[in-house]
């Protein structure tokens, strides 16, 4: 009887008392302003402590973070690209080369990684798997996309243009479900002379579906391309840069 009465009292007390006028008022949710992905953009692949001085270089508006440790804290850098209006993709196909029984955790990883990122507003995607066919992961291609897709992500895939070309006597079409798709086609110049500047622009503009350009900017051997010829190329593309 005793027991009940306390319980009485203190259910009582709860309900005719209410708040003390004294207790902090709840702070309001944050707002995230997202930023809007822009229907073409200037990319270029960086780790995080390259991400700034790359974007500043090629006068970038989209960052690809490559993860070169997932002990790396992004909220400063998150903050300095949001405030500069740099959106960001994340490359984690390091996840995907694992047996398929890890990539939930190795995904969980992942989330935690680009969190300040998401709170930021300026994740736009995933950079999930580069070139499959050229590294014999075509098997496992279009079940990841779909792994991160259905995670409510948007996915960028790219592939090798020996693979995808109208030179070859097999075509990998472009993979079902990506918002964005890039064919990597560098110039080797002499003596590798199968790939130059002037075909890979003849396959870009046989192929509309490939709304990326991959501008090379290093030296596979014939010197540092021209990087006006790689703009002309992406003149009504995005255009992402590979710098090493």
């Amino acid at each position: 009887m005793r027991r009940c009465i306390i319980v009485s009292i203190v259910l009582i007390t709860t309900a005719c008392g209410g708040s003390s006028p004294t207790s902090p008022e709840p702070e309001p949710i944050k707002q995230v302003q997202q930023l809007s992905v822009p229907s073409h953009f200037r990319g270029v692949w960086a780790e995080p402590d390259e991400a700034l001085a790359r974007t500043s270089r090629y006068q970038a508006n989209l960052v690809i973070l490559q993860i070169d440790s997932w002990g790396s804290d992004l909220g400063p850098l998150a903050e300095q690209l949001q405030s500069r209006g740099i959106g960001t993709m994340v490359y984690v196909e390091q996840v995907f080369q694992a047996p398929r029984s890890t990539w939930d955790a190795g995904w969980q990883r992942v989330e935690t990684w680009v969190k300040p990122l998401k709170d930021a507003g300026i994740l736009w995607g995933f950079h999930v798997m580069d070139e499959p066919a050229l590294n014999g992961r075509t098997g496992i291609r279009d079940e990841a996309n779909a792994y991160v897709r259905q995670r409510g992500y948007d996915v960028f895939a790219t592939e090798w243009i020996d693979y995808v070309s109208d030179q070859g006597t097999w075509k990998s079409p472009r993979p079902a479900g990506v918002r964005w798709y890039g064919v990597t086609c560098y110039d080797y110049g002499t003596p590798r002379t199968k790939w130059h500047i002037q075909n890979c622009s003849e396959e870009y503009a046989r192929h509309l579906d490939w709304d990326v350009v991959i501008g090379q900017a290093f030296n596979a051997g014939n010197g540092i391309p021209d990087q006006a010829k790689w703009e002309a190329i992406a003149a009504n593309r995005s255009i992402v840069w590979w710098v090493d």
